[in-house]
């Protein structure tokens, strides 16, 4: 028998999968209706008996949380990313320098 993807467990005769939530991207999710951090991006019947059948289900399931978990964190670090320093171009160059010559020209 080959491994079971991580997760699916059978339960009552049914196919389940429980896929956690990192602790990285767990703050992007809702809390639970107890106030509760959400712990679960995935939780809940596969609804086949078959085996073979849960682990195809089981590896498109995780498939798709993983690619939700890479976008809520790829969104989770553009929030808190640094601005973007603007580029220094010669016209800025010029401006700063003839602000700098006309504020010395107030001061003498």
């Amino acid at each position: 028998m080959s491994k079971l993807p991580p997760g699916l467990k059978m339960r009552g005769g049914v196919w389940h999968l429980r896929i956690g939530i990192p602790d990285n991207t767990r703050d992007t999710y809702p809390p639970t209706r107890s106030g509760k951090p959400a712990s679960d991006a995935c939780r809940g019947s596969l609804g086949t008996r078959d085996r073979a059948v849960a682990v195809v289900l089981a590896h498109a399931k995780i498939a798709e949380v993983r690619k939700e978990l890479a976008d809520r964190l790829a969104f989770k670090q553009a929030k808190v990313a640094p601005p973007i320093v603007p580029m220094i171009t010669p016209e800025l160059v010029a401006f700063i320098n003839a602000s700098v010559a006309w504020a010395d020209l107030g001061n003498r």
